[in-house]
Order: structure tokens, then sequence, then C-alpha cells
């Protein structure tokens, strides 16, 4: 049976509906056409965030953030530590539990929490980007773990000479996990966040109406 992805002539397994690639980037990704969203095109948006931690410095919104994030991460240290002691748990919860705690470890809570509301940004911005809202959590997942070196190995491609960064992969049921304690935690931040970057956007455009409507009436 031929790939269910247009234009793809591979053949699947006997009983999938993907051919190996696409199963695979289904697993990576969310979406077996989502691409990967890179540090780079994310940058603007988390530029965006910091402006306005920047801006507001003593505002309340991040002290109730940062204890959001504290609250996760005991969360987490009660779902292993409840492992650890034998009682009963879905593996893909515990295992979710330990990634988070790992991050927790190796990058600054506001690193972590500023991504996540970036995506929000970058949603509004690039919908298109996103081919379903699975494939939007995947991608709020590799981009926060991508804050931590230690989930990154190295290999060395032969055919270019240089060494490259590769991450390792957790399971679809892991990664859905964690993201949904992620956005539980910060979503309703990102779409704030959101708000208030049309509202300067809207105020921006107004003021260059009003001063483009000044000029055309100078004589």
């Amino acid at each position: 049976m031929k790939c269910r992805i247009p234009a793809c002539c591979n053949r699947t397994s006997r009983w999938g509906v993907y051919c190996n690639a696409h199963k695979s980037r289904s697993r990576r990704h969310g979406h077996p056409l989502q691409e990967t969203v890179t540090a780079r095109e994310l940058a603007p948006f988390v530029e965006a965030i910091t402006a306005r931690r920047v801006r507001n410095p003593s505002s309340e919104a991040w002290r109730i953030l940062g204890a959001r994030w504290s609250a996760l991460m005991e969360l987490c240290r009660r779902h292993v530590d409840g492992y650890l002691a034998g009682v009963p748990g879905q593996r893909h919860q515990v295992q979710a539990a330990k990634e988070l705690l790992t991050l927790s470890q190796n990058v600054q809570a506001n690193e972590a929490i500023d991504i996540v509301m970036a995506m929000y940004l970058l949603r509004n911005a690039r919908p298109h980007a996103f081919k379903s809202d699975a494939a939007f959590v995947h991608q709020i997942v590799r981009r926060v773990r991508g804050l931590a070196e230690v989930n990154a190995g190295t290999w060395f491609d032969h055919s270019t000479g240089r060494v490259r960064r590769v991450y390792r992969d957790l399971s679809p049921r892991t990664t859905v996990e964690i993201g949904s304690m992620l956005i539980k935690a910060f979503g309703a931040g990102g779409l704030h966040m959101l708000k208030l970057e049309q509202r300067d956007d809207e105020r921006r455009r107004a003021e260059a109406q009003a001063l483009q409507q000044a000029m055309e009436t100078l004589s």
C-alpha cells in the first residue's frame, strides 16, 4: 500500500497508513508533515516576551508564573517519588515528570516559561507553521527541551565533515504529557501575552494612520 501522504510514493508497512519516514516524523513532531520549529524562528517572539519582562520588572505576573513552575516541579517530584515507592502509575506520566525535573536542573525557570508563551505568539503570526494541535504541543516540548544540553547528543557527519547535534526523542505519549503539563501551567500566560502584543500592534497601526492623515493635511 502506498503512503497516505500525497505525492509520497513510498510503501507502508503491512498495517500502517504511512511510510517509515512519515511515520517517524509523526511520532517525533505530532504530524507526518510537521516541520521542526527552530530556535532561530522562535527567537523574535522570545525577545518580545523578554522585552515585556524588562518593561514590567515588578509585575506580579512573573511571580505567579514562577510559582506555577515551582508547583509543576513539586507535582513531578510527587510522581517520581510515588513511582519509586511502588505506587501504581502510568509510565509515560512518570517519564514526563523525570524529564521536567531534569530540565529544571539545567535551565532557568523563566527561560522555559518564556519559550512556552513565545510559541503562542509564533502560532498567531504563522498559523500554517503548525499542521495540527498535536503538532503544536510537540513543538513546544521540543523547543523547551532544546534549552538543556543534557537532552542533546552529537554525531559526526562524514558527508560534510561536521559534528551535528541530535536530540533524544521521547515516546509520543510522554511528549504529549509534558506538553499538556506545560500548557496547563503557562498556556493562559501565553494567550494573555498574545492579547498584549495584538493590543500594541493595533496601537501602532492607529498611530501610523493618524500620522498619515496629519501629513496629508500639510500644505
